[in-house]
């Protein structure tokens, strides 16, 4: 486990977080300082999210192993700690969530650096396109093969 600063400035980034989240992550930092108050003296502050119970970083095992509890807990797949990003990106792509903005919550310097890495063509997606298309064309197929111009029929004035 590397422990350090960001390689580079654009590494320092503010990411929005939504509101349960944000309560998770509020209560995990009470039991924290719950945590350090009750060691006194016997604390390491070393600042981690994921510690020991004495301010020490858990092994990453021990991570992984609670990561896997709380996926199989809520019925969610299990992933390796390191697969969330990844997916979370993918997630966000298939939802439609801006490129843009998905390259700027990882970091990366361009967008085409996320598509590259993470866009890859999903089941359906295709298939959701073509339908997009289809609706964005009004109908236009069908018109088409009627002989229909979408126009007013002027026999009917």
């Amino acid at each position: 486990m590397a422990v350090g600063e960001p390689k580079s400035l654009h590494d320092w980034r503010q990411v929005e977080l939504g509101a349960d989240l944000v309560l998770m992550l509020q209560a995990h930092r009470t039991a924290y300082l719950e945590g350090r108050l009750r060691l006194g003296p016997a604390w390491q502050d070393l600042d981690v999210v994921f510690d020991r119970g004495d301010g020490r970083p858990c092994a990453p095992r021990t991570v992984q192993t609670a990561c896997k509890r709380l996926a199989a807990a809520a019925g969610v797949p299990v992933l390796r700690f390191h697969d969330l990003r990844p997916t979370g990106a993918t997630l966000m792509i298939a939802d439609g969530v801006p490129a843009k903005v998905i390259s700027a919550r990882l970091g990366h310097a361009s967008i085409s650096i996320t598509l590259g890495l993470y866009a890859h063509v999903q089941e359906g997606m295709q298939r959701n396109a073509a339908a997009q298309l289809e609706g964005l064309l009004g109908g236009a197929a069908d018109r088409a093969r009627t002989g229909q111009t979408g126009e007013p029929d002027e026999a009917a004035s």
